[in-house]
Order: structure tokens, then sequence, then C-alpha cells
């Protein structure tokens, strides 16, 4: 449990609930379950601001009373504890301001914010591999193999040569045989 977890466990305990009780689910949404069916969602706030992801939201609209309880850093009790159902995301409660995360699905986002640049060229931000766009194709088409015949088999596939007919076992002869 991190640090705001705790926190809620003891507000949780204090509020009459028994340590035992007290189910706690460190990666899932709710992060507490109690015996009477309230699911406790806790949040840390940055500023006024609590943000949740669409997996949290989703996975607490199984429990129709669940409760949010809103944590300031190093604050030993919620400054608000908000029930569910009133919730509008994106949003406002009260004086705090309820949002989802931004989406950032462009790599060059991240690039972006964090300075990563191409380990070959050390110029244009990094990518894929940590090499720009080009560095990384330059490299691709540098380890590359030669292109095949179209009518070439893999090697596991080929059929073995045969050996040419004075190879072959030889016919014996009528008399021979016998």
């Amino acid at each position: 449990m991190n640090a705001t977890e705790q926190a809620a466990h003891a507000w949780l305990r204090r509020k009459g609930y028994a340590p035992d009780a007290i189910a706690h689910k460190g990666t899932h949404s709710p992060d507490f379950t109690t015996p009477d069916g309230v699911a406790w969602e806790i949040k840390r706030l940055a500023g006024s601001v609590a943000t949740f992801t669409a997996a949290q939201l989703i996975a607490l609209l199984a429990y129709p009373d669940a409760r949010i309880l809103l944590f300031k850093p190093g604050e030993a009790a919620p400054v608000a504890v908000v029930p569910f159902r009133e919730l509008v995301i994106p949003g406002t409660w009260g004086d705090f301001t309820l949002r989802l995360p931004e989406p950032t699905s462009d790599p060059r986002e991240y690039t972006r914010q964090h300075n990563v640049l191409c380990r070959i060229c050390g110029e244009r931000p990094a990518r894929s591999r940590g090499l720009c766009a080009p560095c990384y194709s330059r490299q691709w088409r540098a380890k590359a193999p030669a292109p095949k015949h179209v009518s070439e088999r893999p090697q596991s596939r080929q059929k073995a040569p045969k050996p040419p007919k004075a190879q072959r076992w030889p016919r014996l002869e009528r008399d021979e045989r016998e």
C-alpha cells in the first residue's frame, strides 16, 4: 500500500471497520471493499484535481454504493467523501475538479516531453528502439537479407535432389534373382 492507501485504511479503521474485514486490492479498482458492500476508491489530489482512468470508472459501475475518498498528500483524513453516484466526470464536485487523463497515443509527444534523442545521430527525437526514423530505416536496410528468388524454397522444405541414373541401384537380371 502506498501512503495515501495506508491513511485511508487507518481512517476506515477509525470509522469502526475491523482491520481484517477491510479487503484491499492493490492493482484493481476499487481500492478497498468492506463487509457492508461499500467500495472505497482512494484518490490523491494534485492541487484540487483528482484524475480517474476509464478502467477505474468501469470497475466502479459494478458497485452501486461506491464512495470516493479524496486525500491531500500527507493528510491523515480525507478532505471529502464523495458518493460515486453523484460524480460527473469530467466535471466538478464542490471545489474539486474530476477529470480523465489526456490521451497520448502519439509517440512523438513522449519524446517531446522527455527530450529523448536518437542514439545514433543525437539530433532528432527518437521513436522506435531509441532511433529516429531515418536512422532506424538506414539500420534496417543494412541488416536486411538479400531478396530470395520467388521459386526458391526455404532450406527446410527443399526436396533432396535425385542422384544421377548411374548411381541408382542396378536392376537385377532375371537369372540373378533366382
